[in-house]
């Protein structure tokens, strides 16, 4: 129908198309609620958060810094659950040395390099077991992959532990490769130079069979012969059961292996066959070309099987890998964080479990000082001890790899059915129950920690699936080799070492660091950042739009629903461009809502953020309800405050709202930062000097940029005295409960990160205050000065004060040491909820105030009293 309401009006016809552009440009209106570009910015913020950790001198290591590949990754490094950890090279510093050698023989063996360093000759002296010595040295310096650098006549090859035997046998036993190619290998043999051997096969080393083999012909004597090495629980089983004392020889060398485990030394086994003709081998390798050349590798592992098979022991050997720099604090302080740790490796159990206790990932006992069991599974049979594992008591679950490939090989069921086509499984033996394995997956959920020695690439990225499909838990994965990959790939996140076995772990990552230790920094520094700076950039993100959106809203109930705007087009085209764009990512990527050294020493501030309201609905409410309240201010203020004025028109409302939207949303970003800077100073009072220029300038066109209503509208509505008022009281009444709701949350109802924040600025503004701190009440008459004792003593008491504020002018040199020490012990133990135990604990809290000192001009005397305390 048609409509005029007076005749000098333009008559209005009421059709579809009338009703259906009123809708779309209803509706385009309130699109603003949702920030289109909120990805495509998010993603920028990952970015430059990603830039900011690559550019952190703490986390780069020997002059290279730290790899971002998936940026989009940094706010789940605040919410890690377990870290599956490999163990060499990763907890270790994969820098190898031959320690041990105990050999096959009558007698009991042994030559220590660290007690018998250069000694190794000795062993070659001994008429009994002089043949099998040199046997044994023969199979260290022939079967390996190891090439001679014809410059530096150094040894190189993929894996350090071969070049460490190599090194070793040189040195200290006189077997030296001086020249090695495809074909041949050329030895010094003590006196004897120019030793050569033809290679004829070579069986190299994979993760399924743990061995390499490789097939030699004595130049001189034509003697061919086939030496192996490799993992003993997958060379012992092929030995020839009708050699010559064999039960005394695999009952020696088993000694040799488990003492050597109890050394934490990594073992390999050394065994040799004797071909008998040429012929034999002929045929043999006749056949393995074939297979091998023709893709049929069933038959192919056969002819090796064949080959490797009816072998005669040597001996064994013991190979030192010592841990990484700060590996035993890390992991302590990712388990008192709440994040497990378990230890995925292809050595022994013995070695794994020592390695365990040496890295603090097996403690003896717990938070509660309850005592901490260890948990074996080496065998099918052990499986039924799990119904003997009490879930509520503290234990560490140890098995192999066999034993989780058994667990895993149970009847199809409705339910864990799905797990045989996930994990086709290789065990041959007897099957697991379903039972079995529900009891299983409810131990690894209880367990303090976890370790699987003897782990191929495939099981360790099997028990990642578990833990996340059945754990529920959000996986952290870190290796350094080519064997980790598959590891590292299934986890949610994959962080990958750059260490002596290439870079294959790095380029399959997301986070690529130096050593472990550095581990700590990246989740409990900037994970716990990345996460809070996300989740404010997102939720601010969606406020300063939702306010627009409000006031649009509420203007339609007044003008009809004719999808008039209250803001200028142009100003609305700018608001996110160029008035409110930098505040989100100042937000986003350098606001700090606690300081970055108490993150580092304080693991409760990892874990106390999950807990916290950041990013969930009550907070995503609580910043809706505040743009609404904004909105809600601004519009009333507006309508009613310039109702009988002169600038009460439709052009000047549309002034007053954008500045009064403008200075509102500014001026709450600075509310919301917890670490206010000269930045985010200027940036908020130039957008809103920005606002002004450019309103100026918008003014001052009336067809070129601006419009014929809005020329000169500026001018006029900027000389009114109501249209500043107008905008102070919409301001200030918008912003007064964002101010009463910041300082009821920090200073009355504190949550735990706050109040360790307040707790460590009062202790560095007393310190400041006072040049010479002095112990806290009740030890300054303390007769054992000694910093263990000094610690002990000032943690064991809750009220005891974190510093004095009065000083002592003769609190000097190791006094002022101790007293610092005293003070920044609270902090310690309201941080940790327990006594430092060890000489470790009381070096990080050390490593803690001279990252605090380090900036004064006297910090190099107050760090150096420190280290004398110590």
């Amino acid at each position: 129908f048609e409509f005029r309401k007076s005749f000098y009006l333009e008559k209005i016809v009421i059709d579809w198309w009338f009703i259906l552009k009123n809708i779309l440009s209803g509706d385009i209106l309130l699109s603003f609620m949702i920030p289109i570009s909120l990805y495509v910015s998010l993603q920028f913020v990952h970015i430059l958060q990603g830039r900011t950790m690559e550019r952190d001198p703490k986390l780069a290591h020997e002059g290279q810094n730290m790899k971002v590949y998936s940026s989009y990754m940094n706010s789940d490094l605040a919410h890690i659950n377990i870290i599956f950890s490999d163990k060499t090279g990763t907890l270790t510093d994969n820098i190898m040395k031959l320690r041990m050698v105990g050999l096959a023989s009558k007698k009991n063996i042994v030559h220590d390099e660290q007690k018998d360093q250069g000694e190794m000759q000795s062993l070659l002296t001994n008429r009994e077991i002089q043949h099998v010595a040199h046997e044994a040295f023969l199979c260290m310096t022939l079967c390996h992959s190891v090439i001679v650098n014809p410059k530096s006549k150094e040894y190189e090859g993929e894996s350090p532990d071969e070049c460490a035997m190599l090194a070793t046998c040189r040195d200290s036993a006189g077997y030296e490769m001086i020249m090695s190619t495809e074909s041949r290998v050329i030895l010094n043999i003590a006196k004897i130079k120019d030793v050569e051997y033809e290679i004829l096969a070579k069986i190299p080393f994979d993760s399924e069979r743990k061995r390499m083999s490789i097939i030699v012909r004595h130049k001189n004597s034509g003697k061919i012969t086939c030496f192996m090495k490799g993992a003993d629980s997958h060379v012992l089983p092929l030995l020839d059961p009708e050699q010559k004392g064999y039960s005394r020889c695999v009952k020696r060398v088993n000694t040799h292996l488990t003492n050597f485990s109890t050394h934490g030394l990594r073992t390999l086994v050394l065994t040799r066959r004797s071909i008998n003709s040429q012929t034999e081998f002929d045929n043999w390798y006749k056949a393995y070309t074939t297979a091998d050349f023709s893709g049929n590798d069933v038959e192919k592992e056969r002819l090796i099987h064949i080959m490797e098979s009816s072998h005669v022991l040597l001996g064994c050997v013991g190979i030192e890998d010592k841990l990484q720099f700060r590996v035993p604090q890390t992991i302590k302080f990712f388990k008192m964080a709440g994040i497990k740790i378990w230890m995925l490796t292809g050595d022994k159990l013995e070695t794994a479990i020592n390695i365990g206790y040496s890295s603090n990932l097996i403690s003896l006992k717990n938070k509660k000082k309850e005592n901490v069991n260890i948990h074996i599974m080496e065998k099918f049979e052990d499986i039924q001890n799990l119904y003997r594992i009490k879930e509520g008591s503290p234990f560490v679950l140890a098995f192999n790899g066999l034993v989780l490939d058994a667990i895993l090989h149970f009847k199809n069921h409705k339910r864990y059915g799905r797990l045989l086509e996930l994990f086709p499984a290789r065990y041959d033996g007897k099957q697991a129950t379903v039972e079995d394995f529900k009891r299983f997956i409810k131990l690894l959920k209880h367990a303090d920690s976890v370790i699987c020695c003897r782990a191929t690439p495939l099981q360790k990225s099997r028990l990642v699936r578990i833990a996340k499909t059945y754990l529920k838990a959000n996986a952290l994965a870190i290796g350094d080799g080519a064997n980790d990959v598959s590891m590292i790939q299934e986890a949610n996140i994959g962080v990958g070492i750059k260490g002596r076995e290439g870079s294959q772990a790095t380029r399959a990552s997301d986070y690529a660091i130096g050593q472990f230790h550095l581990l700590r920094r990246l989740l409990a520094v900037h994970g716990t950042y990345s996460y809070q700076r996300g989740a404010l950039f997102v939720q601010y993100s969606f406020y300063k739009s939702f306010v627009v959106t409000v006031l649009q809203m509420l203007f339609c109930t007044a003008n009809g629903f004719t999808s008039s705007t209250i803001i200028d087009s142009w100003v609305l085209g700018f608001y996110n461009l160029l008035f409110t764009s930098v505040q989100p990512l100042l937000l986003g990527v350098f606001e700090k809502h606690v300081d970055e050294k108490l993150l580092y020493v304080n693991p409760k501030l990892y874990s106390a953020l999950t807990r916290e309201n950041v990013f969930n609905f009550v907070t995503c409410m609580y910043w809706l309800l505040s743009a609404t309240y904004h909105g809600v201010v601004i519009y009333v203020f507006l309508i009613y405050g310039l109702a009988d004025s002169n600038i009460n028109d439709y052009a000047s409302l549309m002034v007053a709202c954008a500045f009064a939207i403008v200075w509102v949303v500014c001026i709450k970003a600075i509310i919301e930062c917890r670490s206010v800077t000269f930045i985010n100073h200027m940036v908020t009072w130039g957008s809103i000097f920005f606002l002004y220029v450019f309103y100026c300038i918008y003014s001052a066109f009336p067809l070129f940029l601006g419009s014929a209503e809005g020329y000169q509208i500026f001018y006029h509505t900027f000389q009114n005295l109501k249209f500043h008022l107008v905008i102070f009281g919409a301001v200030i009444t918008a912003l007064i409960p964002d101010i009463v709701a910041k300082v009821f949350f920090t200073e009355i109802f504190i949550n735990t990160t706050t109040s360790h924040q307040k707790e460590y600025e009062r202790v560095v503004t007393r310190r400041r205050r006072s040049s010479h701190p002095v112990p806290p009440i009740g030890h300054q008459n303390s007769n054992n000065n000694s910093p263990e004792s000094l610690l002990a003593s000032s943690v064991g008491s809750e009220e005891a004060e974190l510093s004095s504020s009065q000083g002592s002018s003769r609190s000097t040199g190791r006094s002022r040491a101790n007293s610092i020490l005293h003070s920044f012990g609270s902090i310690f133990r309201r941080s940790n909820k327990e006594e430092p135990d060890s000489k470790e604990d009381v070096q990080e809290i050390v490593e803690f105030i001279k990252m605090i000192y380090k900036d004064d001009d006297d910090g190099d005397e107050i760090v150096t009293e420190i280290q004398d305390a110590l």
